[in-house]
């Protein structure tokens, strides 16, 4: 029983692993992406500054 509790223990592990390097990989990309597509319309506005508090 110890030994099935360990291994249940390290899978929950890898999988809180994984999805905490696949969220962080989606929403670098998703940053990368939105960053790309929102930067030349942003260029010479205001808005721009705004967003970054700046």
């Amino acid at each position: 029983a110890k030994h099935v509790a360990f291994s249940v223990g390290w899978s929950f592990m890898w999988v809180i692993l994984f999805g905490l390097l696949f969220a962080g990989v989606r929403s670098y990309a998703v940053y990368k992406y939105s960053l790309q597509k929102t930067d030349h319309m942003l260029t010479n506005t205001p808005a721009r500054h705004h967003y970054l508090g700046s």
